[in-house]
C-alpha cells in the first residue's frame, strides 16, 4: 500500500472518529455545527434522506423483481447525482447523465443487432467472431468515451453511464441475442429521480442566492483591501496586501457565473448584471498585484538607504489625507453596495437604498486634481529625489485605479433595477453575448489547453507571418506541396493530442479488464462474480494525469473498505430484516454526506456510498451469493485488480508528466512575456506588432494559467528525481503573474500598459528601448535556465545598470522640462526588480533540486545544500571566502547589485587582479545567514554614490575647462592641453573597463 493510500485511510479514520465523539458526547457541537454552516448540514440531510430512499426502493422484493438483473444500479444513479447542488444544477447534471444513458443504450443495442447477424442462435456455442466483435465495439466505445471525458469535462457522468451500460449489455450480450432495454433504463431513470426529487422537495437551493453569497463576500473582501491600501498610503509604511480574500472571493464569484451559464434558475436579479462584477475584481486582484510589487521595491530600496533618508513617500499632508477620506468614503460605499444587493434579492421595491456613485466620482476626481498639483509644486534635484518620486508616482496611480475600480462597480450595482417578482432565467449559454462575456479571464477552455499541450506546428507558425512572407510561402510552393503540408500538420496534431492519447489508454484499460468474459465460457463466472465492478473502479480511476490517478486510487480504496464495513455492521445488525436495514441507513447516510460535503473527501465520500449500496443491495436481494462476508470478498478482490491495472496503463502508456509539463509552461509563459516585451520595445520602428499584442498577451496568460492549474496535481505525483519543491514552484508562478499584470496592467481590452506609456513618453526613448531589450534578455535567460536546470549566471542583471542609466538621463533633463509624472519610471523600476527576484527564485530552485539521477521518494527526501557555482576559482579567490568580512574596507568592482544582497546574504567581489567573480555565502553556526550582508551593501551604494559624485566633478570641470578655452581662443592665445582633462579621461575609460 502506498504512503497517500495509508495517509489516507488514517486521515478518513479520524475524521469520522472525531464526528463521531463530537456528535456522541456534546449535543451542543451538534447544533453549533448546524447553526454556523446550515447549508452545509442541509446538504447532509438530503445526503441521508437520497440514500435512504435509493435502499428503501432497491431492497424490498415488491420493488427489486421489477428491475431485473441490476436492481443496485437505481442506488448507483442516485448515489452519482447525490442533491449537493442548486435545483438548476441537479437538472443539469441529470440531463448529462440520462444523456448518456441513452446513447449508451443505443451503442449496446446497434452493437448486438450487428452481432446477431452473425450468430442469432445456439447460445451453448458461441462463435468466435461474435466473441471478437463484441470485444472491439465495447473497446472502440471506450476509446470515444476516453476521448470526449478528456475533451469536454463537463460529460464525465454522462460518460461514466454510457460505459456502466455498455459493460454489463455487451458482457451478458455474449450468450443473449436479444436487445437490452429494461433492464437498465427504467431502474436508472428511478435513480435519477430519487435524487431529482429530495433536491427540490427538501431545501431547494437557487443559483441566484449563492451569487448574492459571493456578491457579498466580494464586497467584505473589498472593504479589507482597502484597509491595507489605505494604511500604506497615509502611513508611509511598506505593507502589502493581503490578496488571498480577493483572490478566493474572485474565484468563488467567476465559478458561480460561471456554473450559471448552464443552469436555470428563479430569481429577482438577472445574473448578467453581476458579469462586470466580476470583471472588476479579477482588476482589482491585479492591481493589488501591482501595488505589491511597488511596497516590495520600496521596501528594499528603503533598507538601502541610512536611517535619516529611509523616506520615499514625497505626498504632501493634504494629499495624504484626501486619500484618507476617499478610502473611508469607499468604505461606506461598500456598505451602500452591500444593502442594495441584499434588497434587490429580497424583491423590495420601495425606499431601496441608493448607491450615490456619482457623489464618489466628485471626490475621486478633486483628489486625481490635488495629485496633479502635489506633483507640479514637488522639485526633483538629486536622484534620489527621482526615485522618490517615481515610487510615490507609481504607488499614487494604483491607488487610483483601486479607487476607479470600486467607482464603476457602485455605478453597476446602482444600474440594477428591482423586481418583486421572481422570473426564470434560461441558462445563458443560449443568450451568446451574455456567455461570451461570462468566463473570467484568466480561465481557459479545453481548446486552449489543447492547444498547450502540443507543440507549435507549422500553421501557427504561418498564421504570425506578415502578409509579404506568406505570399512568399504561397507562391514558392504548389498546390499538392501545400495539400501535403496541411496533411502533415493535422497527422502531427492527432499525434501530440492528449485526448487521443487518453482514449486510448481508457480503451487499453477496458479491453484487458473485459478480455476474459470474451474467451470460452468465462462470462458465466465473470458474470457472477460481477467483475464488472472492477471496470467500474478502473473507469472512476481513470484521471488524466498520473499523480491523480494515484491519489482517486488510494481514496477510492479507503471509500471502498469503509463503505464494505458498513454494510457488513447494518447487515449484522438488522439481523438480516430488510426494513432494518432501511431504518439504519439513515445515520449511515449522515456520515457518508458529512465525507460529501467535505472538499477533500467528496470522492471518498462517492465510493464508501456506492460500496456500501452494491454489498448490501447484492447481500440482500441475491442470496445466493452466499453470506454478506462473501459478497465483501469478492468485492476486494475486483477492487484492486481494477484499481492496478488503470494505474499500470496510466503510468507505462503515454505517461502525463505534470511535473515535467508544469516547467515547459512556466517556460512557454516566460518565452512569451520575452516576445511581448520584444514587441513593444520594436513596435515604433514595425508598427505591424501592434497588431499582435493581444496575441502574445493572451498565450502568456494562457500558458501561466495552465502552470497554475498543474501546480496542485504535481503535489502528487511521485518520482525518483528526489525533492520537489513545491512552495518554490508556487512562488515562481506567483511572480509571472506579477511580472504579467506589471506588463499588461489591469486592464486588458486595449494594449498593455507598457505599450501605452510609450506612445505618451518622448523622453529618453533610446535608454527606454535599451531596458525592455534587457529585460527581454533577462525572461530569455530566466526560460533557458528554469527548463535546462541549469545555474544562473554568477554577476546580476544588466537592466540594473540601464534602469539606473536611464532614471540619470531622465535626472538631466528635468530643469529643461516642465513637472511631470514618473509613474512609467515607477513601473519600469517594479518590472527590473520583480524580475531580478524571479531570476533569485529560479537560481534558488536549482540549487534545491540538485539531487543525485536515482534518488529518494519525495516522501522521504531531504532538501540537499546548494551546489557550488559552475565559475572556476582561484586559490586566491577561495582565501578571500574564508576571511573575515568586516577586513574588507575597500572594494574594487562590484558586479552584483547590493539590493540582491540584502535578502540573501551573498554579494559578489572581483578582486583587483582576478577578473572572475566569486560568490560568498556567510552563515553563523545555527545555519542563519550573518547580517553583515546588509552593510556590505550600504557600503556598496556609499562607493557608487561617490563615483557618481566624482563623475559629475568630472564633468563640471571639463564644461569649466571647454569654457577657458573657448576665451583663450577669442583672445587669439595658443590653446594649451589640458592635463586634467586627459587624466579624467584616461580615468572614465579605466573605470568602463572594470564595469
Amino acid at each position: 500500500m502506498t504512503y497517500h493510500a495509508k495517509a489516507t485511510i488514517k486521515s478518513v479514520i479520524q475524521t469520522a472518529i472525531s464526528y463521531g465523539q463530537s456528535v456522541s458526547k456534546s449535543p451542543v457541537n451538534t447544533r453549533d455545527f448546524i447553526r454556523n454552516r446550515p447549508q452545509t448540514s442541509k446538504r447532509i440531510a438530503k445526503v441521508s434522506i437520497a440514500l435512504t430512499l435509493a435502499v428503501g426502493l432497491t431492497l424490498p422484493e415488491l420493488f427489486n423483481r421489477r428491475y431485473g438483473r441490476n436492481p443496485f444500479l437505481l442506488g448507483t444513479i442516485a448515489i452519482y447525482l447525490f442533491p449537493v447542488k442548486t435545483v438548476g444544477g441537479q437538472l443539469f447534471s441529470s440531463l448529462i447523465g440520462l444523456s448518456g444513458i441513452l446513447l449508451g443504450l443505443a451503442y449496446a443495442n446497434l452493437v448486438l443487432f450487428l452481432a446477431r447477424l452473425i450468430q442469432n442462435s445456439h447460445p451453448e456455442h458461441i462463435d468466435d467472431p461474435r466473441r471478437a466483435f463484441l470485444w472491439s465495439a465495447l473497446a472502440l466505445g471506450a476509446f470515444g468515451c476516453g476521448y470526449v471525458r478528456s475533451k469536454i469535462a463537463r460529460s464525465y457522468l454522462g460518460i461514466n453511464f454510457f460505459m456502466v451500460v455498455n459493460m454489463f449489455a455487451l458482457i451478458r450480450g455474449v450468450d443473449h441475442f436479444g436487445p437490452q432495454f429494461h433492464a437498465f433504463f427504467y431502474v436508472m431513470i428511478m435513480g435519477a429521480g430519487v435524487s431529482m426529487l429530495v433536491s427540490i422537495a427538501f431545501w431547494p437551493e437557487d443559483r441566484g442566492g449563492t451569487l448574492k453569497r459571493d456578491t457579498i463576500k466580494s464586497f467584505d473582501k473589498i472593504k479589507q483591501v482597502l484597509v491595507d491600501i489605505r494604511r500604506s498610503v497615509y502611513t508611509g509604511v511598506c505593507d502589502e496586501v493581503n490578496t488571498a480574500g480577493i483572490k478566493s472571493a474572485e474565484a468563488a464569484l467567476g465559478m458561480s457565473l460561471q456554473e450559471d451559464n448552464y443552469e436555470i434558475s428563479f430569481s429577482r436579479v438577472d445574473s448578467k448584471v453581476l458579469v462586470p462584477l466580476s470583471k472588476g475584481l479579477q482588476r482589482l486582484n491585479s492591481t493589488c498585484r501591482i501595488f505589491n510589487s511597488a511596497m516590495r521595491r520600496k521596501h528594499r530600496v528603503r533598507n538601502q538607504r541610512p536611517l535619516a533618508q529611509c523616506s520615499l513617500d514625497t505626498n504632501s499632508d493634504e494629499v495624504r489625507k484626501a486619500f484618507d477620506a476617499i478610502f473611508n468614503a469607499a468604505a461606506e460605499l461598500l456598505d451602500t453596495m452591500t444593502s442594495r444587493v441584499e434588497e434587490l434579492y429580497r424583491g423590495e421595491t420601495l425606499n431601496i437604498t441608493r448607491v450615490d456613485h456619482a457623489g464618489f466620482l466628485r471626490k475621486f476626481t478633486e483628489l486625481n486634481s490635488l495629485v496633479i498639483v502635489d506633483v507640479q509644486e514637488r522639485r526633483i534635484n538629486t536622484y534620489r529625489d527621482l526615485e522618490d518620486a517615481a515610487c510615490t508616482d507609481q504607488i499614487n496611480t494604483t491607488a487610483l485605479d483601486v479607487l476607479h475600480i470600486i467607482q464603476e462597480m457602485s455605478e453597476t450595482i446602482g444600474l440594477m433595477n428591482p423586481s418583486s417578482r421572481l422570473v426564470s432565467l434560461i441558462p445563458r449559454v443560449f443568450r451568446q453575448s451574455a456567455h461570451e462575456r461570462s468566463h473570467p479571464r484568466n480561465c481557459y477552455n479545453t481548446d486552449q489547453v489543447d492547444g498547450i499541450s502540443r507543440f507549435d506546428t507549422m500553421s501557427r507558425a504561418r498564421s504570425l507571418m506578415p502578409p509579404e512572407e506568406s505570399y512568399v510561402y504561397t507562391d514558392a510552393t504548389t498546390k499538392f506541396k501545400r495539400v501535403c503540408i496541411w496533411v502533415a500538420d493535422r497527422i502531427r496534431s492527432v499525434q501530440n493530442s492528449r485526448h487521443i492519447k487518453y482514449g486510448i489508454k481508457l480503451m487499453v484499460v477496458m479491453g484487458l479488464l473485459s478480455l476474459p468474459a470474451f474467451l470460452y465460457h468465462w462470462y458465466e463466472w465473470y458474470d457472477s462474480m460481477r467483475a464488472q465492478l472492477a471496470m467500474i473502479s478502473a473507469l472512476v480511476t481513470m484521471e488524466t494525469t498520473r499523480g491523480m490517478t494515484m491519489r482517486t486510487a488510494g481514496m477510492k480504496l479507503c471509500g471502498a473498505v469503509l463503505g464494505a464495513c458498513l454494510a457488513w455492521v447494518v447487515r449484522e445488525a438488522s439481523l438480516e430484516n430488510t426494513y432494518a436495514e432501511i431504518g439504519l441507513t439513515a445515520p449511515v447516510g449522515i456520515l457518508i454526506g458529512y465525507l460529501v460535503t467535505h472538499q477533500r473527501w467528496a470522492k471518498s465520500g462517492t465510493v464508501c456510498a456506492l460500496s456500501y449500496n452494491l454489498i448490501l443491495g447484492v447481500a440482500t436481494v441475491f442470496k445466493e451469493n452466499g453470506h454478506v462476508r462473501d459478497v465483501f470478498a469478492r468485492r476486494l478482490l475486483t477492487l484492486p485488480i481494477g484499481l492496478t491495472v488503470a494505474t499500470f496503463v496510466h503510468i507505462v502508456l503515454w505517461p502525463y508528466h505534470a511535473r515535467a509539463e508544469l516547467v515547459k509552461s512556466l517556460g512557454s509563459s516566460l518565452d512569451w512575456l520575452h516576445h511581448l516585451l520584444f514587441a513593444i520595445e520594436a513596435s515604433e520602428e514595425h508598427p505591424s506588432l501592434q497588431a499582435k499584442f493581444d496575441g502574445m498577451a493572451q498565450k502568456a496568460s494562457n500558458h501561466s494559467a495552465f502552470a497554475s492549474s498543474l501546480l496542485p496535481i504535481t503535489h502528487y505525483e511521485v518520482s525518483l528525481g528526489g525533492h520537489w519543491p513545491y512552495q518554490r514552484f508556487e512562488n515562481i508562478v506567483n511572480k509571472i503573474f506579477d511580472i504579467r499584470d506589471i506588463i499588461l496592467g489591469a486592464d486588458t481590452s486595449g494594449d498593455p500598459t507598457l505599450a501605452l506609456h510609450q506612445q505618451i513618453s518622448r523622453s529618453c526613448e533610446r535608454s527606454r528601448a535599451k531596458l525592455l531589450a534587457s529585460l527581454c534578455n533577462d525572461l530569455l535567460v530566466i526560460s533557458h535556465t528554469l527548463s535546462a536546470r541549469l545555474f544562473l549566471p554568477r554577476h546580476s542583471s544588466h537592466s540594473m545598470a540601464v534602469l539606473q542609466e536611464y532614471t540619470l538621463q531622465i535626472l538631466s533633463q528635468v530643469s529643461n522640462r516642465t513637472p511631470s509624472q514618473y509613474a512609467d519610471v515607477g513601473r519600469l523600476a517594479d518590472l527590473v526588480y520583480e524580475v531580478d527576484l524571479l531570476r533569485e527564485e529560479v537560481d534558488e530552485l536549482t540549487g534545491e533540486t540538485q539531487c543525485p539521477k536515482n534518488g529518494l521518494l519525495p516522501q522521504l527526501s531531504f532538501v540537499v545544500r546548494k551546489s557550488r557555482p559552475g565559475t572556476p576559482m582561484t586559490p586566491r579567490a577561495r582565501r578571500s571566502m574564508s576571511r573575515d568580512p568586516s577586513r574588507d574596507r575597500t572594494i574594487g568592482d562590484f558586479t552584483r547589485d547590493p539590493s540582491r544582497d540584502r535578502s540573501i546574504g551573498e554579494i559578489t567581489i572581483a578582486e583587483s587582479g582576478n577578473n572572475s567573480p566569486t560568490t560568498s555565502t556567510y552563515t553563523s553556526g545555527n545555519g542563519k545567514s550573518v547580517m553583515w550582508g546588509r552593510e556590505i551593501g550600504r557600503g556598496v551604494e556609499r562607493e557608487i554614490e561617490g563615483e557618481r559624485e566624482r563623475h559629475e566633478r568630472g564633468r563640471q570641470r571639463e564644461r569649466h575647462n571647454a569654457d577657458e578655452d573657448s576665451n583663450t581662443s577669442n583672445s587669439g592665445n595658443e590653446k594649451k592641453p589640458n592635463y586634467n582633462e586627459k587624466k579624467w579621461n584616461d580615468s572614465k575609460k579605466g573605470d568602463d573597463n572594470n564595469v
